[in-house]
């Protein structure tokens, strides 16, 4: 009985140095021979499912990794505007309207349409040195704007607002407050988020895919 105590204590001593070196990225098999054989093939076969599940870990972290280094945008459409000046990128499954103004070197503004109209996206720019005004929503209905976030366009850092309402996001803002506006190059931009397709009280737009999407897409803003 004292010799198998014994035998046990060394076997837990072995494990801990074992489990160590894998904790250090390296890989052990024990093999011996004697009374102890089974119970030593044991520890080699836990050994073995512990190195795997390593492996799989460091494989799934450097899969993702690669996502996040791949292109943000594979897959997207590309918007230009001439008449502006600037692209922007968009889902292939998503759709866009153009509204021009009748003013020599007008904003020209653009709506991204999610499958079913559910979802919009509103972007307006006007170009540097035009005199012709561009502005968001002139009211909303009842609720609080509430400014939190932010998003890089152009390597500006873009404030983002949120239109809440019993609890619900009802419309999102890019720039400071309800104008949405904010300024980049000289240029006047207008964006925003809000779905139309959907009723007041089962719109909460905030933390969607819907709202990652239009980051990206006010994000992914290039001048010509």
């Amino acid at each position: 009985m004292a010799n198998r105590k014994k035998t046990i204590t060394i076997l837990a001593a072995v494990l801990g140095v074992i489990l160590a070196m894998l904790v250090a990225g390296e890989g052990v098999y024990l093999v011996v021979s004697g009374e102890n054989k089974a119970q030593i093939n044991t520890l080699n076969k836990r050994l073995a499912n512990l190195e795997s599940q390593q492996a799989a870990k460091a494989k799934s972290a450097a899969q993702k990794a690669a996502a996040q280094s791949a292109d943000p945008y594979a897959g997207w459409q590309t918007y230009e505007n001439t008449t502006a000046g600037y692209t922007l990128r968009y889902p292939s499954d998503w759709t866009f309207a153009e509204t021009l103004t009748s003013d020599a070197g007008a904003a020209n503004y653009v709506t991204f349409s999610s499958a079913g109209k559910k979802y919009r996206v509103a972007f307006g720019l006007r170009p540097a040195g035009s005199d012709t005004i561009i502005s968001g929503r002139t009211g909303l209905g009842q609720g609080e704007t509430v400014v939190d976030g932010t998003i890089q366009v152009l390597g500006q850092t873009v404030g983002k607002a949120y239109h809440v309402n019993g609890g619900h996001t009802l419309v999102v803002f890019y720039g400071a407050g309800l104008a949405a506006n904010f300024v980049v190059n000289d240029n006047d931009i207008n964006a925003e988020l809000d779905a139309p397709g959907l009723t007041a009280g089962k719109t909460d737009l905030r933390g969607t895919t819907e709202e990652d999407i239009a980051d990206k897409i006010v994000s992914s803003l290039a001048l010509q």
